[in-house]
């Protein structure tokens, strides 16, 4: 078991970037009202891609956009 003089404290150690990949991984910045794109489920669970998807979306307020999810995937549109 360990304890708490296990670890080691480093200092200058510089914070990770964040990444954006969400912003390249998905379209909505080029779409347009009325257009729609298709996530495949893959190897991940429906709602989890579902999630995903929405979840990016939010960050390109104040576009809007639903999704339903299908056999194949999860589809979206931009409402506004």
């Amino acid at each position: 078991m360990r304890g708490v003089s296990d670890f080691k404290i480093e200092k200058g150690i510089p914070l990770p970037v964040r990444s954006n990949e969400w912003m390249i991984l998905y379209p909505f910045k080029q779409m347009k009202v009325g257009d729609s794109f298709l996530v495949p489920y893959g190897e991940t669970a429906q709602a989890t891609v579902k999630k995903r998807v929405m979840a990016s979306s939010r960050r390109y307020k104040p576009m809007k956009f639903v999704s339903k999810l299908l056999d194949e995937g999860v589809r979206v549109w931009r409402k506004i």
